[in-house]
């Protein structure tokens, strides 16, 4: 089994047994959303859907950007037994 159905498995599992617990806390100003394992599947499935839709199915994909929900709704997608994510830093060329 590969990392895509292993991460994907693990999230439907949790979704399953734990639909309504906090899967995700982030810090804005002074205020903590949070997202519920639900809310991250169903966005999940949104992304997994427009990747699907517009062809992305079994190719390559980079994704550059900050930490933040929606990189880790992306990822998630992406991990889905999609496509291959290729994770990248916009501080890339700081390394470099």
């Amino acid at each position: 089994m590969d990392d895509g159905h292993i991460i994907a498995g693990l999230l439907e599992n949790t979704v399953a047994k734990y639909p309504d617990y906090p899967a995700v806390r982030w810090i804005v100003k002074k205020q903590i959303p949070e997202k519920s394992y639900r809310e991250l599947n169903e966005d999940r499935n949104k992304i997994a859907g427009a990747l699907l839709k517009n062809g992305f199915e079994g190719k390559q994909v980079a994704m550059i950007g900050t930490s933040s929900y929606e990189w880790i709704g992306e990822s998630s997608a992406q991990r889905s037994r999609l496509c291959l994510l290729i994770p990248c830093s916009r501080l890339w060329n700081s390394v470099i």
